[in-house]
This record gives C-alpha cells, structure tokens and sequence, in this order.
C-alpha cells in the first residue's frame, strides 16, 4: 500500500500510524488542491467526532472535472484517511 501511493502519503505512512496532525494537514492539503483545480471549497468541518470534510461546488461552463477531484484525493487523503478512521481516535484540536 505504501509504495503504490503518493510520496505524500507515503511519508505520513512511513510508521503506520496517521496522528492528528497528520490527518489535518492531509485534509488542508486535499482542500487547497481541490480549490486549486477550480472548485469553490466551504471550511473544514467535523464529522462524527474523528472526521473532517468540506464541501465542494463549482459554477459556470468550464467546470472542474471528477478527475481534477480524483487526482487530489489520491495525492493526499486515499490511504491516510481510512487508516486515521480505523484507528478510531477522537479529535481533540
């Protein structure tokens, strides 16, 4: 799973264990790169008690594509978000 990532995450994964500030800084990083694609992004918000997310929209005719969303995810949060949410671990920031 580490070497088929990006080197991103494979430098928060290098212990197996996402910290919180990993985890945080994974999912800024995940909103500057979509917003940088295009699309408009609200705040960071919590989810059941140990989940960020945020929302994404886009106006007009040249619309930012899925794979633009895509490409972010998979630079930043595709492994280090399952694994920080099977770790089970509150939020505490």
């Amino acid at each position: 799973m580490r070497e088929t990532t990006s080197e991103y995450q494979q430098a928060v994964l290098e212990d197996l264990v996402v910290t919180e500030t990993e985890y945080r800084d994974a999912v800024d990083e995940l909103r500057s790169c979509v917003q940088d694609k295009g699309w408009g992004v609200g705040p960071l918000e919590e989810h059941d008690g140990n989940q960020l997310g945020f929302q994404s929209s886009y106006e007009g005719e040249n619309a930012p594509s899925n794979e633009d969303m895509q490409a972010c995810d998979g630079e930043f949060i595709t492994q280090v978000g399952p694994i920080w949410v099977s770790q089970r671990t509150p939020l505490t920031q």
